[in-house]
C-alpha cells in the first residue's frame, strides 16, 4: 500500500472542521476525483464511487472504524474493493478559533491500473498533490463556515503584529445551514 500523511491548520473551531468532514456527502466539492458517496443502510458503511480510467468509475465500499467527535475519523475498505484503502483524519483544537488536521491515507491500485498511465499519473502518482489541493479546498469550506466575530478576534490577535488590522469578511454563514456550492 502506498501512504500519504499531511497536516493543515485551519482558522475554524474543532467542532466545525469535525462536522463538515464528517458529512461525506461534501467530498465531491471539495475532491475532484470523487462522483459520489453515499450513505448504505448500516451508519457505518458508506459506498463511493471514484472516477477510474476511460470513464470507468471504481466503487469501495468503506467502513467507518472510528469516530470520535472533534477527535478522530478513521476508515478503511470492505473486500472485494476496486481502490482498497485506510486511513484517519485526526482534529486537533489548537485554541477556540484554530484547528490542526493530520490526514493519514494508504491505497493500493486495483490489477491491472498500472498500464494505464494517465490517470495513474493523475490520482495515483501524485497523492500528495491532489491532498494537498483537497485541504485547500476543506480549508476554504470550513474558515467559511466557522467564521464569526469572535473567532475572527482571536485568530487577530494570535496572528497579527499589533497595531496592524485584517480586513474584515462582508458576509456570515450560518451554521445551520448547508454550505452553499
Amino acid at each position: 500500500m502506498r501512504r500519504v500523511e499531511q497536516r493543515i491548520e485551519i482558522n475554524a473551531p474543532v467542532d466545525v472542521c469535525y462536522t463538515l468532514w464528517r458529512d461525506f456527502t461534501i467530498f465531491p466539492r471539495i475532491m475532484p476525483n470523487i462522483i459520489s458517496i453515499s450513505p448504505t443502510a448500516d451508519p457505518h458503511l458508506w459506498h463511493w464511487k471514484i472516477k477510474g480510467p476511460f470513464g470507468k468509475p471504481l466503487e469501495c465500499d468503506i467502513h467507518l472504524d472510528l469516530l470520535h467527535p472533534n477527535k478522530i475519523i478513521s476508515w478503511h475498505s470492505l473486500p472485494p474493493s476496486e481502490l482498497a484503502n485506510s486511513g484517519s483524519v485526526n482534529f486537533e483544537k489548537m485554541n477556540d478559533c484554530q484547528t490542526r488536521i493530520d490526514v493519514d491515507f494508504a491505497f493500493s491500485l486495483p490489477p491491472g491500473l498500472d498500464q494505464v498511465k494517465e490517470w495513474v499519473a493523475e490520482f495515483v502518482e501524485q497523492p500528495e498533490l491532489v491532498l494537498s489541493e483537497t485541504l485547500k479546498r476543506f480549508k476554504m469550506i470550513a474558515e467559511e463556515v466557522g467564521e464569526s466575530p469572535s473567532c475572527a478576534a482571536s485568530i487577530l490577535e494570535t496572528s497579527q503584529p499589533s497595531g496592524r488590522e485584517k480586513p474584515a469578511k462582508e458576509h456570515l454563514i450560518d451554521l445551520n445551514q448547508p454550505p452553499q456550492p
